[in-house]
């Protein structure tokens, strides 16, 4: 026998409740987190071009006045800064009718996706969706949950929590995406890495592995690529093979960043209990949906149901 409408309609407002509370504990670990990882990313990104002006190319960098390498190293500590504050504004209010409003955003980068951080690092959030399919699912499922609903005021629901959730870390993969394609470009500029470097290459080497490439130390990336000549020559059946290049380049990765930072992996830690969570909760909301929907279909039944006279 199933439960009465009402008796679910008070258990649905307790689980509603839960989420409000829920949510709002995402808001501070979040805040919490966002403050820990741009820090981390500060200190790891200088650490980085660090490393590429010093062991990757140490004679382009003596090459350098002093004044130069003045003007580089401060151009980089404000990359730094920018990447900092541009980290605290990827988390904003939670307010459900402000998400069905925003256009589907593009996938989470491949070099810091949910999926890569769980087999990299324990740093999955299994709740969340982990490609751009199944987020389109997810505000789907939200809005239609919405259009369906005659209430004046949107009702938090686990779906709507989740897409915030997942706009939050696309936010943070794109601007780990920005200030690593930022920062190559920089030392390019500078003469650091070689200038025969395509364009193509400095925007996906910030967001992804190449294939041929394999990372020698955190937040870089060290692979092989073609140059590409500043000018057109004839090509003739002499022409000598092509000059390939090693490229050492800045590759910042949220799955090195969080584990070489205890205060960062910390609150990342603090994030995985609220989305586990989350979702024990989204499944008892689904549940109790689903039973409300049977109570309320068995009640119209009955309420439009006549025994025809014998």
């Amino acid at each position: 026998m199933t439960a009465s409408v009402e008796r679910i309609e008070q258990e649905i407002a307790l689980l509603e409740q839960a989420l409000a509370t829920l949510a709002e504990a995402f808001q501070n670990a979040y805040t919490a987190y966002l403050s820990a990882l741009g820090q981390a990313v500060r200190k790891q990104h200088v650490l980085a071009a660090y490393q590429v002006c010093t062991q990757g190319y140490p004679q382009q960098f003596l090459a350098l006045s002093v004044g130069q390498r003045q003007i580089l190293q401060q151009a980089l500590s404000n990359l730094a800064k920018q990447a900092q504050a541009n980290l605290l504004e990827q988390l904003h209010p939670f307010q459900p009718e402000e998400l069905l409003k925003r256009p589907e955003q593009p996938a989470i980068p491949r070099s810091i996706s949910v999926a890569e951080a769980h087999d990299s690092q324990a740093t999955e959030l299994e709740a969340l969706p982990a490609n751009a399919d199944d987020l389109a699912s997810t505000q789907s499922t939200a809005k239609q949950s919405i259009e369906q609903s005659n209430q004046k005021d949107i009702t938090l629901t686990p779906a709507l929590l989740i897409q915030w959730q997942v706009e939050v870390e696309q936010g943070i993969g794109r601007e780990l995406a920005t200030i690593s394609h930022q920062t190559n470009r920089l030392l390019q500029q500078s003469n650091i890495l070689p200038g025969q470097l395509p364009e193509a290459l400095l925007q996906h080497a910030s967001k992804t592995e190449l294939l041929d490439g394999v990372p020698r130390s955190p937040n870089l990336l060290n692979v092989l690529v073609e140059a590409v000549s500043d000018a057109e020559t004839p090509q003739d059946d002499d022409e000598k093979a092509p000059e390939i290049l090693q490229v050492l380049a800045i590759h910042l990765r949220l799955v090195e960043i969080e584990f070489a930072d205890t205060p960062t992996m910390a609150t990342r830690s603090k994030i995985r209990e609220l989305t586990a969570r989350l979702k024990k909760l989204g499944q008892d909301y689904r549940k109790k949906q689903r039973e409300y929907a049977i109570a309320s279909a068995q009640d119209a039944w009955r309420a439009s149901w006549f025994e025809e006279s014998p």
